[in-house]
Order: C-alpha cells, then structure tokens, then sequence
C-alpha cells in the first residue's frame, strides 16, 4: 500500500505486482514465488499454477519454494473459526505448522477461532 500515491508515482516504485483478481469476494496480487489474497468471503483465484480457493473470510500469503510451500494465514474479521484453503498443488503433508493446522486432502484447514486476528504459519509439502 502507497497511501497518497499517485498511478505514476506507484509505477516508479517498482513493485511490478501481477493483480490476479480484484473482486467483492477476493483481490489478490502476486510477485514471483509470492502470493498474497484478502478473501472477503468463501472464492477462488485463477493463479499461473491453477486455482488457490478460501471457504471463508481470510488474509493469505502464499510463498513456493521448490517443494515447499509456506503459508501465513488469518481472520482480521474474526469471525472464522477455521478455513479451508485449497493450493493449486496436491498437498503431500504438512511439515510444521501452527497449532490447528491440518492436511485435508488437497487442501490446508486452519482454526482461526480464538486467534483473536493472530496468524496462522504452516509449512507444506507439496
């Protein structure tokens, strides 16, 4: 976020951010091996790897790195108890992660209740 910026003075800052969905539901951008998405309610994003799904409310960042791929997950809303993120990858396990992250198939499943708007971290493998 640049508040104030003008289109040509965020041009020049050189972000070069790809914008993949700007929607009621969802608006994601990405940068290389990074993603980052604000689900405002249950949607999908069409990424260079496939689709990336939220059943829910959420704020995610998504970042591959060969066959890992780490997330940061939370609800500013805080109305969630628990979301399930569906990667573009089939999920093979999760190496670590934050108390109530699980595989599911293939997706990730994380509680946010309780979490008061704190994020969520989970390494996995894909």
């Amino acid at each position: 976020m640049l508040p104030g910026a003008c289109a040509a003075r965020t041009a020049a800052y050189g972000l070069q951010l790809r914008i993949l969905a700007n929607s009621s539901s969802v608006q994601a951008v990405s940068r290389g091996d990074l993603l980052f998405a604000v689900f405002w309610r249950a949607g999908t994003v069409e990424t260079a790897h496939g689709p990336l799904a939220a059943d829910g409310p959420c704020t995610l960042l998504v970042r591959r790195d060969d066959e890992l791929v780490r997330l940061a997950v939370s609800d500013p809303s805080r109305t969630a108890d628990e979301v399930r993120i569906s990667l573009p990858w089939p999920v093979r396990s999760v190496k670590e992660g934050d108390r109530g992250v699980r595989r599911a198939k293939r997706a990730i499943k994380v509680e946010l209740g309780g979490s008061r708007g704190h994020t969520r971290t989970a390494v996995v493998r894909i």
